[in-house]
């Protein structure tokens, strides 16, 4: 069984017009980042698809094309924002800390989501 402790509990407190908000890291285990990456799961299916398909035959822009490809870029993008601000399980302990949480996502997967969006 997993220990859910936090190390590091870091928030973001942020002060907009008179009110004030914190901002707590995501737990990668919760309902948002889970349909999160449902969505992009059925996107990178549909991008697998269709992009190399495109770009063999450069194949008229369409409306549905033009959409699905801001589409995609937008879910990608957002999801890269996302992975700045969510957590990590290190030795069963869930990791909070936005510090850790970016220079583990700057020395994994941001590269490639990088190259990705670009």
């Amino acid at each position: 069984s997993m220990d859910r402790r936090s190390v590091h509990f870091s928030h973001l407190d942020i002060e907009l017009g008179g009110h004030s908000f914190t901002w707590r890291a995501l737990d990668p285990t919760s309902t948002p980042r889970l349909i999160t990456n449902i969505v992009l799961f059925f996107i990178c299916i549909h991008d697998t698809a269709f992009v190399p398909v495109d770009l063999a035959w450069n194949l008229p822009t369409t409306q549905y094309s033009h959409a699905s490809g801001i589409i995609s870029l937008s879910f990608w993008v957002m999801d890269m924002i996302l992975n700045f601000a969510t957590g990590y399980v290190k030795d069963g302990i869930v990791v909070t800390d936005f510090r850790r949480i970016a220079i583990r996502y700057l020395m994994t997967s941001f590269p490639f989501d990088f190259l990705l969006t670009s």
